[in-house]
């Protein structure tokens, strides 16, 4: 998606939509790369298959697992929460003024629950968004302290 939509894309997957259309809401959110947090992306080069690790939570979720019921209904919330946050930030000031801690603490805990979900310190905030081999990380603060990356 983001390579159509070129830039950040809010997915809506209601139940509603799901039913009546087979598909969900897409939605460009209007940030310049500029007013955005530092983003890095990390990746495995040879992943496994994630549709596999996908079906069988597709199996619980529709074998009534309440479990996995609660944790997509709150993806879902999670998700527009932070449609808003980044929704809020747009426009005025550098990316480096602007305070990332609530964009951040909802990243991590979709990294938790998806972690929860799918089976399981350098103030940096983490998301899968999607497929299983790799995930989206920002760093809060930046901390030219960090041995691992240079800035």
């Amino acid at each position: 998606m983001v390579q159509i939509y070129e830039g950040l894309v809010y997915m809506d997957f209601s139940e509603a939509l799901m039913l009546s259309r087979g598909f969900g809401e897409y939605e460009n959110l209007p940030l310049l790369p500029s007013e955005l947090p530092f983003l890095y992306l990390s990746y495995l080069g040879d992943p496994s298959d994630s549709g596999r690790i996908h079906s069988d939570v597709r199996r619980r979720f529709d074998g009534g697992d309440e479990g996995v019921a609660a944790a997509m209904r709150r993806f879902a919330r999670l998700t527009e929460e932070a449609r808003e946050e980044l929704l809020k930030k747009a426009g005025g000031s550098s990316s480096a003024e602007k305070d990332w801690s609530g964009l951040a603490g909802l990243m991590s805990e979709n990294f938790e629950l998806r972690r929860r979900v799918y089976g399981r310190e350098f103030g940096a905030a983490c998301k899968f968004p999607g497929a299983l081999f790799f995930f989206f990380s920002f760093f809060k603060t930046m901390n030219s302290k960090c041995p691992y990356f240079h800035f």
